[in-house]
């Protein structure tokens, strides 16, 4: 559903076939296009590629990437980094 501003003059959101936007700080009218083939040969040839190599990838993920991928870091303060580090010198018989 479209917003028409009748005093400044200028659509937002769509409208039959025109489609209105603000893009910095000018409005602006386009006409609006159907999307055309999806499914043309170009296009059915790249997907089944991906489909492949995508395949390939959950394939070798586990045994060849994993161990060489690094954790996510972590947002940690100084003291709690050292306490992390240091933590195993104690035992739990003096906690």
């Amino acid at each position: 559903m479209a917003t028409l501003n009748c005093i400044k003059g200028s659509i937002k959101g769509k409208a039959g076939q025109f489609a209105g936007s603000s893009w910095k700080g000018k409005d602006r009218i386009k006409t609006c296009a159907p999307p055309g083939n999806l499914r043309t040969e170009g296009q059915a040839g790249v997907r089944n590629v991906f489909q492949h190599v995508g395949h390939i990838a959950v394939a070798i993920y586990e045994p060849a990437l994993k161990p060489y991928t690094f954790p996510k870091p972590q947002k940690m303060s100084a003291f709690n980094k050292m306490a992390r580090i240091n933590k195993e010198m104690f035992d739990d018989r003096y906690i």
